[in-house]
């Protein structure tokens, strides 16, 4: 120690002392070993009364033991702190919750302690209580993401045991997997080491036993609620109450609360030793030293500038007055600029202060919290301001303004906030937009969020930017199709350019203020329109003919022809009222270019004509179809009922005669050619409706066409030998008689033209038919002329024309004495071309007609049609003697004439009146007991296509023959039947050698 200056010998010691001092003031303030503070309860003889005083022994750290076995914690320092606030000794007992309720109930005592309000919703008790005592919130700790409470179900919780969020976790929902630890640093200490996936805890707490820790990955995810503790007295003991509330509200203000909130809510994190400390914290001695060091150069530094500070007071006094001056001036220009605002505190949902609201005229008027006009929560205040002020989409509004949201926008780092809203004002009429703006920060003493609410008016600015807006959306409109846009406003003589196109000659000259309209529209003429139709401009551009148009509603619309005399172009004009001034004379103008319009108008005119001319055509079209179906019916009236009379006629006849058999045969023989040629007329008019509506198709097959011809001859021989007419049928020229075609059609080509040509060829005349082969362009097919002439009367040049229309006969039956459709050849040209073919026809008046028809077709080998015709002939040799037949036949006639043709011919027939008869037939003999079936089509209870599926289905059915006979009798009838299980269809009414012929193919 020698030659060490003595001062620092002194500075030495000093430092050593304050650092002995530094260690032991940390020891005893329980940094190095943090135990249970011990209290010593209030005596119960220093004074006359004595309060009575009821907790729960084991709700930590509100009351609980010491290690010492002495009933410690927050409330029993508070009460201790009242009871002497109250002149009064204090009795406390620990006991269970519901004898305490009881006891307060009943009289036997005063106070219950630890009394909660969780989510500051409800009581634990339906004692009276005092303002709270504590208030804080919990929070939801982790390192896993977690996005809302529901997400902690079955989840793995730790919490504090006896604490007050068990009771209150089935409440919220989260009704998880929890675990009760002594204190909050083991429930943390378990979350780190993975025995729980969260906790729920004091969020002040948990934050600083998770800094102690080093637990950088565990953090607050999310608040789930707040406590208030408070005590709780009997109803009847209202005296009592306001005492301890004055208490207790003195406590508030003066900071004792908050004290013993921060020491209890943090003292039982974790006991630790002073080995503990100093092994884990070897920098503490240094710190100390240091600290030490530090404390005496702040004091000779505080020393040093406290002189300058005192000076520096003084002068800030000196300008206190400016100071209260700026504030009260800055008070004045917020009450100037807003219609109102207020303070929150967040956190604790509560208003601080004053609410200050502005009215209409300037007036300030201050709406004390604790008023009854208003709620003093936050969320209620603003729930009551919604509804008082009448606030569209109230609902939206309170979702944003709440607390909670505020909070979680200052959370994500956002400051300041602006919410807008809509309401009406006391008229209830006319609409009040406001801006709420939340100045938002965290008070740095207790954490708590707060926020500075600033409403302002913005009423006038939301009308002018809708104004604005509804003229931009006008003038983007009318931008897309307009040239240029004019204001002018009548009354003030003055014209603004918005849009400036190539239809203004200069913008510049535009803008500013003209004597009148008139002179406006003189110079504009003058400048773009035509030399000619500048007076016409000039003329109806006036105020006198616009004003009242525009007036009314309507838009002024004007075109004229501007540009190059050669080579004119239209301008068009519209003006409409500008309704953003409604008590003045002005008008929005737009300027286009309308020559495309206009060229599109005329071409549609044009158009529209050329259409009106078409219509007229089509009309007289209609017209002419319609008169010549109109003259048809009135020649079938003629045609038709000729041999219908013909037939009633000569059955009355032959009734009549019925003993002369030579007579009545010879009715007979009549009645059946009237008859025959009944349903020929008829099967013209359906055929040539099939072909108008495209249903017939060719059916086509191998066949000898020599063949096919001559089979169609023997009938027309015989209407040639009754009219004593000759007949010729001769060919030529064939190398390929076999051909691919439909031998059916064919035959009605043939049979259509010889027979009309023997209709008007008078007796002694002569009708012939050529048959002969040409070349063919088209590949793999012969070309194939087939010539009929006659020296029949012939036709004249006009009709020639008309002979292969529809209904088209040069004179009426009446008239030509000839019977007739008027079909037939129309029928043959179609059919005809059906078949790719061409018909011509060459005639005169007197001597005769000639009809040429080429139709190509593809030949292919004789052998195999000559094995098909052998195999058919053996066919229709077979007998049908003795084979039975079921008729199936629903009309009582028809089924009579059937059964006696069947029976002539040797067959044995047995009858059903229905398809379901002769399927319950079919299925009581068998399949096989049958040879035929002949099956009706049209039948009310089973048709004939259902009977037949059914008879399908029956064991050993494919080997029976089921033939259709039904009146339906084109081609799509019979592929119908083939589809429903037939093997063949006749058609009605039945010619006894097509049905035998049929008959003897499936015998």
């Amino acid at each position: 120690m020698k030659g060490i200056p003595k001062r620092y010998l002194l500075v030495a010691a000093i430092a050593a002392a304050l650092a002995c001092l530094f260690v032991q003031y940390f020891k005893l303030s329980g940094l190095f070993d943090r135990r249970v503070p011990v209290l010593e309860t209030q005596p119960n003889n220093c004074y006359d009364k004595t309060i009575r005083v009821l907790a729960r022994p084991f709700y930590n750290p509100y009351t609980f033991f010491d290690s010492e076995g002495n009933p410690t914690g927050h409330d029993v320092e508070l009460i201790n702190i009242v009871a002497n606030e109250l002149k009064m000794n204090l009795d406390l007992q620990l006991t269970d919750w519901n004898s305490a309720i009881e006891a307060i109930k009943s009289g036997k005592a005063d106070v219950l302690m630890a009394c909660e309000f969780f989510n500051r919703h409800s009581s634990e008790t339906e004692l009276a209580n005092t303002v709270y005592t504590v208030y804080d919130e919990f929070a939801v700790f982790g390192n896993k993401p977690l996005d809302k409470p529901i997400q902690l179900l079955d989840k793995k919780i730790g919490i504090l045991k006896n604490g007050n969020v068990s009771s209150n976790l089935y409440s919220m929902g989260l009704a998880g997997k929890c675990t009760g630890y002594d204190s909050y640093f083991g429930a943390f200490k378990a979350l780190m080491n993975g025995e729980c996936e969260y906790v729920i805890g004091r969020t002040a707490v948990g934050i600083a036993i998770l800094d102690n820790l080093g637990a950088k990955d565990i953090k607050p995810l999310m608040s789930i609620g707040s406590s208030c503790m408070c005590f709780g007295l009997s109803p009847d003991n209202q005296e009592l109450r306001a005492k301890i509330d004055a208490i207790l509200m003195k406590l508030k203000t003066d900071g004792t609360l908050e004290r013993l909130h921060r020491k209890w809510l943090t003292t039982f994190v974790q006991p630790y030793t002073f080995e503990d400390v100093m092994r884990n914290n070897p920098w503490l001695p240094l710190t100390a030293v240091a600290l030490v060091a530090l404390l005496i150069y702040v004091y000779v530094k505080w020393h040093r500038e406290k002189r300058a500070q005192l000076l520096e007071i003084e002068r800030m006094e000196g300008n206190l007055d400016k100071i209260s001056q700026k504030a009260e001036d800055y008070h004045e220009m917020l009450i100037k600029a807003s219609s109102g605002y207020l303070e929150v505190n967040l956190s604790q949902n509560a208003i601080i202060g004053d609410i200050i609201d502005v009215d209409d005229n300037g007036t300030q008027t201050i709406i004390n919290k604790a008023s009854a006009r208003t709620p003093t929560g936050y969320n209620e205040f603003m729930k009551w301001w919604a509804d008082n002020m009448l606030v569209s989409d109230k609902a939206e509004f309170l979702a944003v303004s709440n607390c909670q949201h505020l909070i979680s926008r200052f959370n994500a780092g956002q400051k300041i906030v602006d919410i807008f809203c809509t309401s009406l004002r006391k008229n209830g009429k006319n609409e009040r937009h406001c801006k709420h703006t939340y100045y938002i920060f965290r008070n740095e003493t207790n954490s708590n969020i707060m926020a500075f609410c600033l409403v302002t008016d913005i009423t006038d600015e939301v009308n002018a930017e809708r104004k604005a807006n509804e003229l931009r959306q006008v003038l983007t409109a009318m931008a897309n199709d307009y040239d240029s846009i004019l204001h002018f406003d009548f009354d003030k003589h003055r014209i603004d350019c918005y849009r400036f196109g190539r239809l203004l000659k200069d913008a510049n000259e535009v803008d500013g203020s003209f004597s009148t309209f008139e002179d406006f529209m003189k110079g504009y003429a003058e400048d773009f329109i035509l030399p000619e139709d500048q007076n016409d401009f000039i003329s109806e551009m006036t105020s006198v003919k616009i004003l009242p148009v525009i007036k009314s509603g309507k838009v002024f619309s004007a075109k004229f022809r501007y540009g190059k005399q050669e080579a004119p172009r239209w301008l068009g004009i519209n003006m409409i009222h500008h309704k953003d001034h409604k008590d003045r004379n002005c008008v929005l103008i737009g300027i286009r270019d309308m020559t495309d319009e206009i060229s599109i108008e005329q071409r549609h005119q044009t158009e529209l004509k050329e259409q009106n001319k078409a219509l007229e055509i089509a009309r007289d079209m209609a017209q002419a179809a319609n008169n010549a179906k109109t003259a048809f019916l009135f020649n079938m009236s003629h045609d038709i009922r000729t041999p219908m009379g013909a037939i009633l006629g000569f059955t009355n006849l032959a009734i009549k005669n019925i003993d002369d058999k030579e007579k009545t045969l010879d009715c007979l023989k009549k009645t059946k050619a009237s008859g025959e040629h009944l349903l020929a007329l008829i099967n013209d008019i359906l055929e040539m409706s099939r072909i108008e509506s495209g249903k017939v198709t060719l059916e086509e097959k191998d066949i000898d066409l020599i063949d096919v011809c001559e089979s169609s001859l023997p009938m027309l021989r015989i209407l040639a030998d009754e009219k004593n007419i000759s007949f010729i049928f001769k060919h030529s020229d064939i190398s390929d008689r076999n051909v691919h075609a439909d031998s059916l059609r064919l035959s009605q080509i043939i049979i259509n033209v010889i027979s009309n040509a023997m209709k008007y060829t008078n007796p002694g005349g002569q009708v012939s038919f050529t048959l002969s082969q040409e070349s063919c362009d088209l590949p793999g097919k012969n070309m194939y002329r087939l010539v009929f002439e006659d020296t029949g009367i012939g036709m004249s040049k006009e009709f020639q024309r008309h002979i292969f229309e529809t209904f088209s006969r040069e004179n009426t039956s009446t008239v030509s004495g000839h019977q007739g459709t008027g079909l037939g050849m129309a029928i043959t040209k179609n059919l005809v071309g059906l078949m790719g073919g061409t018909i011509e026809v060459e005639s005169e008046q007197g001597k005769g007609s000639k009809f040429t028809i080429r139709i190509p077709l593809c030949a292919v080998n004789a052998n195999d049609n000559a094995s098909n015709n052998a195999a058919n002939d053996t066919k229709s040799q077979a007998s049908l003697e003795g084979k039975k037949v079921l008729l199936v036949e629903d009309n009582e006639l028809n089924r009579e004439i059937a059964a006696e043709l069947l029976l002539d011919n040797g067959l044995e027939v047995d009858m059903a009146e229905d398809g379901s008869i002769a399927v319950k037939m079919i299925t009581e003999k068998g399949c096989q007991y049958y040879d035929f079936v002949l099956m009706d089509i049209q039948m009310p209870i089973m048709d004939g296509y259902k009977a037949t599926s059914a008879i399908r289905a029956l064991p050993d059915s494919d080997a029976l023959p089921i033939i259709a006979l039904s009146a339906n009798a084109f081609e799509e009838d019979r592929q119908k039947s083939i589809t429903a299980g037939m093997n063949a269809h006749i058609a009605k009414p039945i010619k006894v050698k097509e049905l035998l012929e049929t008959l003897r193919k499936f015998a």
